[in-house]
């Protein structure tokens, strides 16, 4: 069972229980498509051979987020959790020599955007098309509006990739944290609030905080990154550090 919004507390609780994924065929079979990204975890040969194991997580985030006068880099892989159960991680993998990659492109993912980095299974780029056949089509009471689909560390709700018009999102309608506020439907009512969204451009959900994100155990990794407009991380030659 994924993770839930509290229905009364001033916090909104995330026990998460990950569900298992296959691997997509090109990594189960060993073809690394000529990319040096097939150790993302220590002990393993390759990608294909890490394991996914259930895993629980608790993270706190404010139940009502308000946005701060300027944004929040990301110094953290974890950034949002998938009411579906996994978590979202950082759209960003670094090669050999810490230059950043799109993970999406360098990596072995499954047909859900997701894999298993030391066995605990995650999400990246358009995840929402394994949320469910709701997860990309209009929600009741929004105008054509995506579902809620996760929560951000920073306690904005994270939606597919449809807005208010029902037509797909493109980064020129969100600002550069990949959100925008107009309203929406959240905890049951219809607010105008601020709200992050999947699509299929770079950097394809959270690029940085429009809120203030809590820390999750276990998830640092030293350094902040926060999505450039004018840039896209490379392609290929990633030696997963993620």
């Amino acid at each position: 069972m994924g993770p839930a919004l509290a229905p009364a507390d001033s916090v909104a609780r995330a026990p998460l229980r990950v569900r298992d994924h296959a691997l997509a065929q090109g990594a189960a079979d060993g073809d690394d498509g000529n990319r040096e990204a097939l150790h993302p975890s220590p002990g393993y040969p390759n990608a294909a051979a890490i394991p996914i194991k259930p895993w629980n997580l608790d993270v706190t985030v404010p139940r009502d987020p308000t946005v701060v006068a300027q944004p929040t880099c990301i110094d953290q892989l974890t950034t949002g959790m998938a009411l579906a159960g996994g978590t979202f991680h950082l759209e960003v993998a670094t090669d050999a020599e810490d230059r950043a990659v799109d993970p999406n492109a360098a990596l072995p993912l499954d047909r859900c955007w997701g894999h298993p980095y030391e066995t605990q299974y995650h999400y990246h780029g358009p995840s929402q098309t394994c949320f469910g056949k709701g997860a990309g089509r209009p929600e009741r009471g929004a105008a054509g509006h995506s579902p809620l689909v996760g929560c951000a560390i920073d306690g904005f709700g994270i939606y597919g990739p449809r807005g208010e018009d029902g037509r797909i999102v493109r980064n020129k309608d969100l600002d550069v944290c990949h959100g925008h506020t107009h309203a929406i439907m959240w905890d049951g009512k219809k607010v105008v609030m601020y709200h992050y969204h999947l699509n299929g451009e770079c950097p394809y959900s959270i690029g940085c905080f429009r809120g203030t994100p809590v820390t999750v155990p276990g998830s640092g990794h030293g350094w902040c990154h926060q999505w450039d407009r004018g840039s896209r991380p490379a392609a290929a030659g990633a030696r997963r550090r993620h």
